[in-house]
């Protein structure tokens, strides 16, 4: 059997901020299995269900469950799914339905919930509503609503940088992400809010990731990248 681990890290650029890393440790047997025959690791394939430390594996695996029990997403599923009331839990259900099912109009109605319960327990400046206003953001470029998907985007930015500063690696992928959003919008002219194209996007985000992580690291040479990709089209 596979082992996961998730450690808490202190986030060393601001006070009182932690981030989860996730270890997966492979059973030898289970690696050389997959590698013979492709098997599909659970893990793997529900990655972003189980990171984080909000709720347990055990949890998730029930969650998991009711909606193999269900054995089909219906309106009577989605009414049980929305009447939880706890935000961690609903945006597991919401990532389930973005990034597996690949669902995105319910994935946006569970998101939709879930914004309400963090405003009105955590609060809309905090990471947990950043990250919500972010995937909402990324499901809407899904679905070709770019000028939704610019302005969630924008809100996840504010918030981070409220929460984080303007120079955190968090505020960079965000960056990234709306050059992302506006290259697949097909019009990198036009100025949308604070948008100025997605090369300032890519900039920024490079200067960003340069101060935090060192010119040697991996998402510097994202940045690199996307700059290059988008100075090409």
């Amino acid at each position: 059997r596979d082992i996961l681990y998730h450690v808490l890290l202190d986030w060393p650029y601001k006070e009182n901020v932690q981030f989860v890393a996730e270890i997966q440790v492979h059973h030898k047997d289970v690696l050389n299995l997959e590698k013979m025959f492709g098997l599909q690791n659970h893990y793997r394939y529900f990655r972003s269900c189980f990171a984080g430390p909000e709720r347990t594996v055990e949890q998730t695996m029930s969650d998991l469950e009711m909606i193999k029990e269900a054995g089909k997403v219906d309106e009577q599923l989605m009414d049980k799914i929305l009447a939880f009331d706890d935000p961690n839990q609903l945006f597991m259900f919401a990532r389930l339905f973005n990034e597996n099912l690949e669902d995105y109009d319910r994935a946006l109605e569970i998101y939709s919930r879930v914004l309400t319960l963090q405003e009105s327990s955590v609060g809309e400046i905090h990471p947990h509503t950043a990250a919500t206003y972010q995937d909402i953001g990324l499901v809407q470029a899904k679905k070709g609503q770019y000028e939704y998907a610019l302005r969630s985007l924008q809100k996840c930015l504010e918030i981070q940088e409220e929460v984080f500063g303007a120079y955190s690696p968090e505020v960079a992928i965000t960056r990234s992400h709306l050059g992302h959003t506006i290259v697949l919008r097909g019009d990198d002219g036009d100025e949308l809010m604070e948008h100025r194209g997605a090369l300032q996007q890519y900039r920024k985000a490079l200067v960003i990731r340069e101060r935090c992580l060192g010119e040697d690291h991996l998402d510097v040479a994202g940045s690199y990248q996307n700059i290059g990709e988008s100075l090409c089209k």
